[in-house]
């Protein structure tokens, strides 16, 4: 197993791989290698919406309007080529029962762009949350020039302080080859 720190934007990425050999038809071995990264929200951006870069992570304070943060994903580092991804995680706070937080991935390429199908918080309950994005699937066979990212999606706070409003801590993409 190896370890590696790397460097994505103002985000950091935790590399692990690990080798996995199996036996297939008539005793031949097959490796396979599966490297998951870890990246930090501060490489995200907000665009228009209302979240805010509060130390690490990202808020939203607004008690009207949703946020959506966007994270690039780069096509392949050497060690996370995207279009053999299998799995992706964010790592969030929901803080409020009025509405869902939640993540899908997107891609975009001159007139083609697609996002697979969103994850979502359950509605009736607050807290930390290592969501699952269940549909990787238009990230499978891209091309490089293709540009990749996560969404996230914030709800609008409940009012009433910190604890009501929601935060986007990071996010972690798994690849399989």
């Amino acid at each position: 197993m190896r370890k590696q720190l790397l460097s994505a934007g103002l985000g950091m990425i935790a590399s692990f791989a690990v080798l996995q050999v199996s036996v297939g038809e008539a005793g031949m071995a097959y490796a396979t290698t599966v490297n998951t990264g870890r990246f930090s929200a501060l490489g995200c951006s907000a665009g228009t919406s209302p979240a805010f870069l509060n130390g690490p992570f990202w808020q939203n304070n607004s008690t009207t309007t949703i946020s959506n943060v966007y994270c690039g994903v780069p096509y392949n580092d050497g060690n996370l080529p995207v279009n053999k991804a299998t799995a992706a995680t964010v790592d969030l706070y929901d803080g409020t029962t009025a509405a869902s937080a939640s993540a899908k991935v997107c891609y975009v390429f001159a007139s083609a762009a697609g996002c697979g199908t969103a994850s979502s918080t359950p509605s009736a309950s607050t807290g930390n949350y290592v969501l699952s994005i269940a549909d990787v699937s238009p990230w499978v066979g891209i091309l490089a020039w293709f540009n990749n990212y996560i969404v996230v999606t914030l709800p609008a706070s409940a009012g009433g302080g910190f604890a009501q409003q929601s935060l986007f801590r990071g996010y972690s993409v798994e690849v399989t080859y």
